[in-house]
């Protein structure tokens, strides 16, 4: 009988650019299994991926027909199609949950814009923090289950200091924060410093659920590898809202910035609530400004 040692979830993170996109948005996603169902999981992975004669999977590279996926079979979209079905196939076999958390920048910018949010977090970190908690809440009050729980980031992601922190306030372990891919160059960082490839998933879905967001925005089909993604055993992909982050704010007790700290004066404001969605400009702050 095998004895359960505990759980590991793993989270990437995707981003639109804000030079092609109006109102950018922060994608975080990722999974979570048994440390045991893990092992089954990376075996298949690394099998599927030998099969379709590929080292790995990056999103940026399948997408621009670069790095590993250069050959001419790639512009192939049956091929295509049939790589990433094969991909989502070992994603459903072998995780318990899948958990998505997304950030508008202008949701963002508008609490920023009244509280000193950026001192405390950022897009990033907010939606990291998301996803953590409701994994550590899917294992113990769905899962039933007190064993211990691995929170593991792809490294180099902008906002992880603040990430820690924020785990630490959220009596959260600390993430841990790993390469998603093998460094064919070095095999001794391989050796002292072993890749997580289970972030290659996370870089699939993270990408999915932020392209499928701009599609059902813009009233275009879905794609089919994000329609089989949402078929896993347990699926939470969240937006954030102005109520969550008001909430957080309060928990957080994150301060109003100085020019509008004359609105506590006011017993309505709560002090943290009735913000606009709408980032005051300087003027507006002058404005307001107590003197």
């Amino acid at each position: 009988m095998a004895i359960l040692s505990g759980y590991n979830s793993y989270f990437d993170c995707s981003l639109d650019d804000p030079g092609k996109v109006d109102d950018p948005e922060t994608v975080v996603g990722g999974y979570i299994s048994s440390v045991e169902a893990w092992e089954g999981w990376q075996i298949d992975w690394r099998l599927s991926l030998a099969k379709f004669n590929v080292p790995h999977f990056h999103m940026r590279e399948f997408l621009s027909y670069s790095g590993a996926f250069i050959d001419s079979k790639w512009k192939l979209e049956s091929y295509r199609a049939q790589f990433l079905s094969e991909l989502v196939s070992v994603i459903n076999r072998f995780t318990i949950a899948t958990f998505a958390s997304f950030i508008k920048k202008s949701m963002f910018d508008s609490a920023n814009g009244f509280f000193e949010l950026d001192k405390h977090a950022n897009p990033y970190s907010l939606c990291s923090r998301d996803c953590s908690d409701r994994a550590h809440k899917f294992i113990r009050e769905t899962y039933k289950s007190e064993m211990p729980v691995a929170y593991i980031f792809e490294k180099g992601d902008k906002g992880a200091g603040m990430l820690i922190d924020l785990m630490e306030w959220s009596k959260l372990p600390r993430p841990i924060f790993k390469r998603p891919r093998f460094n064919l160059k070095n095999p001794k960082l391989d050796r002292d410093d072993p890749p997580a490839i289970q972030l290659q998933a996370c870089d699939l879905i993270a990408w999915e659920v932020r392209r499928g967001k701009k599609d059902w925005a813009l009233k275009q089909k879905l794609r089919s590898s994000l329609f089989a993604l949402g078929k896993g055993k347990h699926k939470e992909w969240k937006e954030c809202t102005h109520d969550a982050l008001s909430v957080f704010i309060t928990k957080k007790r994150i301060p109003l910035r100085q020019e509008w700290r004359h609105l506590l004066d006011y017993p309505s404001f709560g002090p943290y609530k009735n913000w606009e969605c709408t980032s005051p400009s300087p003027s507006e702050s002058e404005g307001h400004a107590r003197v």
